[in-house]
């Protein structure tokens, strides 16, 4: 199910993925409804799970609990295969579902909403969650008080969304909150407080403070290193990977070429061995090792790499996702590094080009564009 983590250099991607959004729709109820029958393509899948939740409606009504059952392996399954569309779509009704049956400022409600934030998230879009996340934490802190494990994660994810919109003053007074809260509550190593700190240091790259950045960064991949080794496998191998990267975008930006280069192909052998020849962590990772070499002065080398991960971005997004958008404006600095400014204009005009088509020309993302990271955002 969604999980909540931290996007790394503006990674929403695997933020609203594999590391994302720990939103408990109806908890293993809703896993265990959702479960897909082997072999069964996922339309059939989704054919099924539908005639649950009509037959659901017709025998208990629309409000009742089977029917949310139903909606929430529905839901999951979504989620699961990345329908963005269908996903914000059935959230948005879920929404509307759960303040008919329980009243607007009901747990399961904040729950909903917090829900429909995820699904834009998950499609790209920080404005249109910045409402829902809003209105989660206002229930939550209304029903919980001020201090509570929820009101801490409706806090963090809030955060993010702040820092997705270049909104920081507001980000960093979330996620300073947010944490603080987390680490009296759960104890300063739990893996949510990794995600918490990992948006703050966000937040400081954002802002020019590099250092402040590393500490960050360094402590985020301490937690994440820590936990139990039954654990460091799969997803967490992958936190550990965008850790990685995460401190070694900072060590780029002090200057520290050294540490970077060993913080990159770290992260490089932890993609490769997580997502095989291709994966949005090991697309990422090629990027990561290829701004190095740029840095470093080493061309040939920043260009296979960075070419290598705008073709997977291409593979993974498809061509009009900003991931490519941000690895075509990679490449468009390598080439001006390197003297060849024919090429490199054509190319920036392209990534700016593709994130107005995404975003608008007006959204500050567009105005104010990312540093170069795993992900455009």
């Amino acid at each position: 199910m969604p999980a909540a983590a931290a996007p790394s250099n503006g990674r929403w991607l695997a933020w609203a993925r594999a590391a994302g959004w720990t939103l408990c729709l109806l908890a293993s109820l809703a896993r265990t409804a959702s479960a897909q029958v082997p072999s069964e393509p996922p339309q059939a899948t989704e054919t099924r799970l539908l005639r649950a939740a009509e037959e659901a409606t017709a025998r208990h009504g629309e409000l009742s609990p089977e029917h949310f059952v139903a909606l929430a392996a529905l839901n999951d399954h979504h989620y699961f295969l990345q329908n963005n569309a269908k996903w914000v779509a059935l959230t948005q009704r879920l929404v509307d579902l759960r303040t008919r049956a329980h009243g607007p400022d009901h747990l399961w409600v904040a729950r909903a909403w917090l829900n429909l934030g995820a699904a834009h998230m998950s499609n790209r879009q920080p404005d249109l969650a910045l409402q829902p996340l809003q209105r989660a934490l206002a229930i939550r802190e209304q029903q919980l008080g001020p201090e509570h494990v929820d009101v801490a994660f409706a806090l963090t994810n809030l955060g993010g969304v702040y820092l997705q919109l270049a909104r920081y003053a507001e980000a960093r007074a979330a996620l300073e909150r947010a944490l603080v809260m987390r680490e009296k509550l759960l104890g300063p190593e739990h893996l949510f407080v990794s995600w918490t700190v990992s948006f703050l240091g966000q937040v400081h790259m954002a802002v020019g403070d590099p250092a402040t950045a590393l500490r960050l960064f360094r402590r985020e991949l301490s937690i994440r290193e820590q936990q139990p080794a039954a654990t460091r496998h799969g997803s967490l191998d992958r936190l550990i990977a965008e850790s990685l990267s995460n401190v070694s975008s900072a060590q780029r930006a002090l200057g520290d070429l050294d540490g970077a280069r060993a913080s990159a192909r770290r992260d490089l052998e932890l993609a490769t061995r997580n997502d095989g020849q291709a994966g949005p962590t090991l697309r990422g990772a090629l990027n990561d090792n290829g701004l190095l070499a740029l840095s470093m002065g080493e061309y040939g080398e920043a260009l296979a790499l960075l070419q290598r991960a705008l073709d997977m971005a291409l593979q993974i997004d498809g061509p009009a996702h900003r991931n490519v958008g941000h690895q075509i404006s990679n490449l468009g600095l390598l080439l001006h590094r390197a003297g060849d400014p024919a090429r490199a204009v054509p190319m920036h005009e392209r990534a700016v080009a593709i994130d107005q088509a995404a975003l608008g020309s007006s959204h500050p993302l567009v105005a104010a564009p990312a540093p170069p990271g795993r992900s455009a955002g």
